[in-house]
């Protein structure tokens, strides 16, 4: 669907690759540029495939073509401001400014070609007494709260198993790029958007922060969908399993309580007091004997399960989205049409650092051997 769409990456770690690599998925030519030596730190990331490629960057930078620009070379600046002339998106993760310092900000970009969509991904977002601060997925759920709600059973505070932060900030900025491409293709010109992890963070959390905007300061301790009642709550079994028991209307618990064989527990689904008896249950059973007694039920339950089992999931191959060994992309486009599927496999490899400079420079900017000699004599380009 963005077929013909040339798209500039200038980002790193997880939130931007994964934002531009869903616009690559979607038929956009993504060009990832680095900076020297080493480029995006993620390629760093063991484990490494007989390539040497890291399995984290690959599942975030398949299929993009990297080149290597050192923007604090003199004419580095410049030569991404040509690349940008001929870009519909640009997507930066630089801390707010940096780039303007550098002489290649977005109205230096957008000067030269006003239908660029320019989208700048940061942190803690462009203003406020934060904007400047370092930060990962970790320090932008700790500001939102969010961080605050993932406690252990002692109610202390836990690190997450996954990057929530940096997930959300990364589909705002894609949301926000769609819509600009959008409003372009109406105008016929570009424009600057923003998206950051604290905002996206923050936005997501609305049904948590709303009731305590008008008065509620239950918190976690009485938030239905936190673990407080015994019909939303994951429960440990038999053999260190656990079971996620998600069933939060009547229909569901009654019928969950009809399985076990508990109609005394019908009208309870909401009492904290009845959770350590569900505790006791789940506890007598190996969480496989739950799979044969729930999974199949019209209750929402699920088991709990680990990496290998996603991958080897029935739904998940049923649908194709670990096959080749990468993971598809997180939308559905005519799953049945082999011109799509295709297209998807051709850009399942990453690009070593700096592999398609030359190309990139030929291609784009029209510049011939010499002059792309003399750039990486220069120090400003590196080829792979």
């Amino acid at each position: 669907m963005l077929d013909g769409l040339l798209v500039l990456d200038l980002t790193r770690h997880l939130p931007g690759p994964w934002a531009t690599q869903a616009l690559c998925d979607l038929g956009a030519a993504v060009i990832k540029v680095e900076a020297p030596p080493a480029g995006d730190p993620v390629r760093a990331l063991p484990p490494h495939d007989a390539r040497g490629v890291s399995a984290a960057f690959a599942a975030l930078n398949r299929g993009k073509r990297s080149v290597v620009v050192d923007l604090k070379r003199p004419g580095g600046a410049a030569l991404l401001l040509d690349l940008a002339a001929r870009a519909d998106v640009l997507v930066e993760g630089f801390r707010p400014g940096v780039l303007d310092r550098l002489g290649a900000g977005e109205a230096a970009a957008r000067a030269r070609n006003p239908r660029l969509v320019w989208c700048a991904l940061s942190g803690y977002g462009q203003a406020g007494p934060y904007r400047d601060r370092p930060g990962h997925d970790l320090t932008y759920q700790a500001y939102t709260g969010l961080l605050g709600r993932s406690r252990d059973a002692r109610g202390e505070v836990v690190t997450p198993g996954f990057q929530t932060a940096d997930m959300l900030g990364a589909s705002a900025a894609l949301a926000a790029i769609l819509a600009a491409l959008v409003e372009r293709a109406r105008t016929g010109v570009g424009r600057a958007v923003e998206a950051s992890m604290l905002e996206a963070t923050l936005s997501a959390r609305a049904l948590h922060l709303g009731p305590w905007q008008v008065g509620d300061r239950g918190g976690r301790e009485t938030d239905p969908l936190g673990g407080a009642f015994p019909n939303y709550r994951v429960y440990a079994t038999a053999d260190g399993g656990a079971f996620a028991l998600a069933a939060l209307e009547p229909q569901f618990w009654g019928g969950f309580c009809d399985i076990v064989g508990r109609p005394d527990w019908v009208g309870r689904g909401h009492d904290p007091s009845l959770v350590p008896e569900v505790e006791a249950l789940f506890r007598t059973r190996p969480r496989d004997a739950w799979r044969l007694i729930l999974e199949t039920a019209d209750v929402c339950a699920a088991p709990v399960l680990d990496d290998g089992e996603v991958l080897s999931d029935p739904q998940v191959g049923a649908l194709g989205l670990a096959a080749a060994g990468h993971v598809a992309p997180p939308f559905a486009v005519t799953p049945a049409d082999p011109d799509q599927t295709a297209a998807f496999a051709r850009r399942a490899v990453a690009a070593h650092p700096g592999a398609d400079t030359r190309a990139v420079l030929r291609e784009v900017l029209g510049l011939g051997d010499a002059a792309i000699d003399d750039l990486e004599a220069q120090g400003v380009v590196r080829s792979g």
